[in-house]
C-alpha cells in the first residue's frame, strides 16, 4: 500500500495493553468482525464511480461491448467480491481463497478522537504503544511460511482519492488486457498456457477491490487518521511457529476470529507507551517501569499525553 509510515500508535484499554507487553504478542482481527460493520458497504460508493468513469473512458476508446459491460458490473456481485444477501467477504470464486486480517492503528500520538474510545465514568482510561512500522513489517517476513501476506499504509478518508486509486488500478488492468486480447487475436504469441484474457481480467479485478477495500474508509470518521496492517491468510492455513489463528468472545457476545502474532524481537517493534490524558501520570511510569524491567522491555519510553482537556 502506497505512503507507509515508520511510527503509528496502537490506542489500547489498560488490559489489552499489559496483555500485549506481558505476552509479546499483536492481534490482527478478522475483518468481518470490525466494530464498525458499514465500513464493509461504503467502498461501493467509491467503486461504482471509478467504473462509471473507466465505463464512460472506453466507451470513447472502444465500440465493442465492453464499456456496457463496465456499467453493469457497477451492481455485479463479482466486482464487489461478495454474493447478494450472503455474509460479507464470503466469496463465490475458486481463487478467492483467503480472509483479511487487520491491525488498526493511527498515524498521531495525541488524538483526542481515539482517547475518546477509552472513556469510562467520564475519565480517559486509555494507552497507546508506539509501533515500528518497519520492524513489524521485518517480524512477519522473517515467519517461516509463504503463505501470508502483510501489507499496510494510511487508511484513505477523501472520497475523490478512493475514486482514483480505485480508477488508476483499473486502467492499468484493461490496458494489460487489452495488449494480451490483441496479442492473442493476432496470434503473435503463444499465450495459450496464460488461459482466457477474460478470465485473468475478472480475477485481478477482484483482488483489486478486495486489496484496496480495506484502506477505504467513511469521511466521517477521517479524525482518526487511520493506519491499518492487513494480513492476507489462506482459508487453509494451519498456523505456523509464531503465527496461530485464535477466537475470542467479543464485547457484544460473538466469537471473533483473530491470528496472533508473536514479537520475537518486541524492542524492534514496540518503541513508546503514551498516558491518556486523565490518568495519574507519575504513578503510571513508576507502575510501567517497574512492569517492564520484569520483562525486559527497559528500553521503552513512557510519556504523558498533552491533550489539555477542559
Amino acid at each position: 500500500m502506497a505512503e507507509t509510515n515508520d511510527t503509528v500508535y496502537h490506542y489500547s484499554s489498560p488490559d489489552g495493553l499489559k496483555s500485549i507487553l506481558e505476552n509479546k504478542t499483536l492481534w490482527f482481527t478478522d475483518s468481518q468482525f470490525l466494530n464498525d460493520k458499514s465500513e464493509l458497504e461504503y467502498y461501493k460508493k467509491p467503486l461504482k464511480r471509478a467504473l462509471d468513469l473507466l465505463a464512460t473512458e472506453r466507451s470513447e476508446e472502444t465500440s465493442d461491448t465492453d464499456a456496457n459491460d463496465l456499467r453493469g458490473f457497477t451492481t455485479h456481485e463479482d466486482v464487489y467480491g461478495i454474493k447478494e444477501g450472503s455474509t460479507p467477504f464470503s466469496f463465490d470464486c475458486d481463487y478467492e481463497y483467503c480472509r483479511y486480517y487487520m491491525l488498526c492503528t493511527a498515524m498521531d500520538s495525541d488524538n483526542i478522537t481515539m482517547w475518546n474510545h477509552y472513556t469510562k465514568n467520564g475519565a480517559y482510561r486509555g494507552y497507546n504503544l508506539a509501533l515500528d512500522a518497519v520492524g513489524l513489517d521485518a517480524a512477519v517476513r522473517r515467519l517461516d511460511t509463504k503463505e501470508v501476506h502483510l501489507t499496510h499504509g494510511r487508511v484513505i478518508y477523501d472520497f475523490d482519492e478512493q475514486v482514483q486509486g480505485f480508477l488508476s488500478r483499473y486502467r492499468e488492468l484493461y490496458q494489460l488486457y487489452d495488449q494480451y486480447d490483441q496479442a492473442m487475436k493476432q496470434e503473435e504469441y503463444d499465450y495459450s498456457w496464460y488461459g482466457d484474457p477474460c478470465d485473468w481480467l475478472e480475477e485481478m479485478k477482484l483482488r483489486h477491490v478486495n486489496e484496496r477495500k480495506v484502506f477505504t474508509k467513511n469521511p466521517a470518521f477521517a479524525a482518526e487518521n487511520e493506519y491499518r496492517f492487513v494480513l492476507a491468510i489462506p482459508n487453509d492455513f494451519k498456523g505456523c511457529p509464531g503465527l496461530a489463528k485464535r477466537y475470542r468472545m467479543g464485547d457484544t457476545g460473538i466469537v471473533t476470529p483473530y491470528i496472533e502474532l508473536e514479537i520475537a524481537q518486541p524492542t524492534e517493534v514496540f518503541k513508546r507507551i503514551t498516558v491518556s490524558p486523565t490518568v495519574e501520570t507519575e504513578l503510571a511510569k513508576q507502575g510501567f517501569i517497574a512492569f517492564l524491567r520484569v520483562l525486559g522491555l527497559e528500553g521503552i519510553g513512557i510519556e504523558q499525553s498533552s491533550v489539555k482537556l477542559r
